[in-house]
């Protein structure tokens, strides 16, 4: 169905180039902002992307080589920093609402949180 939604081509996050799924992901400055943070916040373990990766190639060379318990904690903090940067462009996007990069991190501080609890059995779904 067509919702007569005039799309804006350039990204939200930035207003500095095309938004495409490598771009929001990996290029974008406030993107590249959170990743940082992430870095910083398991003390290394994510790794910030290059700017001049390939998506599928970044995402393969962060799995590689771990532990599968590693491995999966891995994509983890992967899914959710990359679901809450797409979180925060429909913010922008659909709510006219605007979060800091460190807003943004909390969030996901929190989901990956009750993550963990849920797998504990802390929380019952």
């Amino acid at each position: 169905m067509v919702r007569n939604i005039q799309c804006n081509p350039v990204c939200v996050l930035c207003d500095q180039a095309q938004e495409t799924a490598v771009h929001l992901c990996l290029q974008c400055v406030f993107a590249r902002e959170i990743w940082v943070l992430v870095e910083t916040w398991t003390e290394g373990f994510v790794r910030a992307p290059s700017a001049a990766m390939d998506l599928e190639i970044w995402w393969n060379t962060a799995v590689q080589g771990l532990q599968k318990e590693q491995s999966r904690r891995m994509a983890y903090l992967l899914i959710y920093t990359t679901w809450n940067i797409w979180k925060e462009r429909n913010r922008r996007v659909f709510e006219a609402k605007v979060t800091t990069p460190q807003q943004v991190l909390f969030m996901i501080k929190e989901e990956m949180k009750v993550r963990e609890d849920v797998f504990r059995g802390s929380v019952m779904l």
